[in-house]
Order: structure tokens, then sequence, then C-alpha cells
């Protein structure tokens, strides 16, 4: 069996060296820095909205139901509760 020659290292062209090089100088590190700085700032102001928004939506249905069904509810675990101490449960 004969031996294979060594693989040839990949050439580039000239336009994707250059296209490298630029990407490599595109940013300074304070620059993407600021950059993700101002995205988190962003990020974290649309979460306080949407969270301020879905408050307001279920606060009104949370609210109906508690009215509806907190004293069922209470009412059947203080009589368990009752049950279980006096032994009838």
């Amino acid at each position: 069996m004969a031996a294979r020659a060594p693989a040839a290292p990949e050439r580039r062209s000239a336009a994707d060296r250059e296209v490298e090089a630029f990407r490599g100088a595109l940013t300074s590190p304070s620059t993407e820095r600021a950059v993700r700085e101002s995205f988190d700032k962003l990020k974290r102001k649309t979460m306080d909205d949407l969270d301020a928004k879905v408050e307001a939506l279920l606060r009104p249905m949370l609210r109906e139901w508690l009215d509806e069904n907190l004293p069922r509810v209470v009412e059947r675990m203080v009589a368990a509760e009752i049950d279980r101490l006096t032994g009838k449960g």
C-alpha cells in the first residue's frame, strides 16, 4: 500500500483574509461591553413592562377566583383540621 501525501493546507482567498481581519477590528472590548449593557438595560425595561401588563391582566381574574373559591377552600381545610384534632378523620 502506497503512503499518502500529507494534505495540503487549506488556502484562503485574499477576500476571505480581508473579511476575517475586518471582523476582528469591528468593535473594541469597551464598545462590546457598552452595547451588551444597553441591551441588558432594554431587556430589563421590557420585562418590567411585560410583568406589569401581565399583573394588570391577571389581578382581576385572580380576585374573582378567590372571591368565588376561597371561602369554600378555607372552610374545607378548617373542617379537615378540626376532624384531625378531634380524632374524627
